[in-house]
């Protein structure tokens, strides 16, 4: 089951399971999350600094609303947008990356 979070939608890391398969090596994880950051900051702009700052710098939606400079409500969309743009890439590359 996937875990939603306060906003009721996906969080990012049950997006890209399996992320760590069974035996993977440090290397192979470290490729993984280079692979997925590289996902992201292919995302337009508003979405990739919303995950980017939620996810990655751990940053709240009320923090990163202070920082871009928008409404709590306008960071949540953001981040539900970015998530739902970044699932059918991270989906398609699971193959690449061995997700």
């Amino acid at each position: 089951m996937r875990r939603r979070d306060r906003q009721g939608t996906v969080a990012l890391d049950d997006i890209a399971e399996p992320v760590a398969p069974m035996g993977a090596t440090d290397r192979e994880l470290e490729a993984r999350a280079e692979g997925v950051l590289e996902l992201v900051m292919a995302l337009p702009l508003e979405y990739r600094e919303a995950i980017y700052l939620h996810y990655y710098e751990e940053y709240s939606i009320k923090q990163i609303a202070a920082i871009v400079h928008a409404s709590e409500s306008a960071v949540a969309t953001r981040l539900s947008r970015g998530r739902s743009k970044l699932r059918p890439t991270l989906e398609g590359a699971r193959h690449e990356f061995d997700l």
